[in-house]
């Protein structure tokens, strides 16, 4: 029996707003970490800012597209990449409202944290859906050059969550790969 049967949309939604707590908590923390306490000025809305900013940067740097992050350098470059013009935008903000500004310190650990956590829930995640149970398993029927294509994508792709088990042709003398042994 399987659990956690989710569509990938689901998925990435899953994604998005954990990120989001993870960021929201690395502010926190940030803060935390560098006053000593939480008794801060407008605190919440300086984090929710942060985190809209942060989340925003990664959602446009395509760090939610599972194709183009495959591998661990290119999430770590993209990640700095966004977080650079997180940094960027923040600036512009804080040079606008002053009010929002986290503080003195605080911003640069928080942005360590941030980069820390992310990639750190990022492998973890991707260690949850590569695990066995969590595959969901795909047979194809047809094997023209259009379902091969389709399968090849699946198969380059592993951290959608799906495997392929095999292609089904009509015609019996036609194989592409190897036969499904049941």
């Amino acid at each position: 029996m399987k659990f956690f049967r989710f569509s990938f949309q689901f998925k990435k939604a899953l994604m998005f707003f954990s990120e989001g707590i993870l960021i929201y908590l690395s502010v926190l923390a940030g803060v935390y970490l560098r006053l000593g306490d939480l008794e801060y000025e407008l605190l919440i809305p300086k984090a929710i800012v942060t985190m809209g900013v942060c989340l925003a940067s990664i959602y446009y740097a395509d760090l939610y597209d599972p194709k183009i992050i495959k591998n661990i350098r290119e999430l770590l470059i993209r990640l700095l990449q966004a977080l650079g013009v997180a940094s960027i935008v923040l600036a512009f903000i804080y040079y606008l409202y002053p009010a929002l500004l986290i503080g003195r310190g605080a911003s640069l650990i928080s942005a360590c944290l941030v980069l820390i956590l992310i990639v750190s829930w990022r492998l973890l995640y991707r260690l949850f859906l590569r695990s066995s149970g969590m595959e969901e398993n795909i047979l194809i029927i047809g094997a023209n050059p259009f379902a091969i294509a389709l399968a090849e994508e699946i198969i380059e792709n592993r951290g959608l969550g799906y495997k392929v088990i095999g292609l089904i042709d009509k015609n019996p003398g036609r194989q592409a790969g190897n036969p499904v042994k049941f």
